[in-house]
């Protein structure tokens, strides 16, 4: 399990997992904005939460639904986030145009994008970063904005993006 998706980490933050445990989805989904909203995160909606645990534990559909091999803590043993620790600015290239974008789960944001896109994702760069540092690199490269979040960015402006992460003191990928 990787805890940079938000699904994820929220199970590892609010849940222990084992065999033979089960949770009604509804109470689980309660648990969940309680633990997004007072970490500050962006909320999923309850069938993208659902379809998220739904690739690592069994949805079992029925009244109630449940999620099994999972059982809520107690809120006293919930960990809780700043989502400054969790988002990273990633740049994702198709060879010719470049994202500038910002996840919490880079790798796993490519391969949502690598769905509907025609040519092969590369994950170039990403770092810890917020919403303010991704729109200032997005409006310092407005000038070579294609559509989107994409960018016809050289490989020099890739360069200088990488090293402005670096002298943040960031390690890039």
């Amino acid at each position: 399990m990787r805890p940079a998706d938000i699904a994820l980490t929220f199970v590892e933050s609010c849940c222990y997992t084992a065999e033979g445990l089960w949770m009604p989805a509804k109470e689980l989904w309660c648990a969940y904005k309680e633990w997004s909203e007072e970490s500050n995160l962006r909320l999923l909606r309850r069938k993208d939460l659902l379809s998220r645990l739904g690739v690592y534990f069994d949805v079992v559909k029925g009244r109630p639904t449940k999620i099994t091999s999972l059982l809520l803590k107690d809120p006293d043993e919930w960990e809780w986030y700043d989502p400054g620790d969790l988002r990273k600015i990633y740049l994702i290239s198709d060879g010719r145009r470049t994202k500038i974008g910002i996840s919490i789960d880079p790798p796993t944001r490519m391969a949502f994008l690598q769905v509907g896109a025609s040519d092969e994702l590369t994950l170039l760069h990403s770092w810890p970063g917020t919403y303010e540092m991704e729109t200032e690199i997005q409006d310092r490269y407005a000038h070579k904005h294609w559509r989107g979040e994409w960018y016809n960015l050289s490989e020099e402006d890739i360069r200088v993006i990488s090293r402005l992460a670096q002298c943040l003191g960031y390690q890039t990928c």
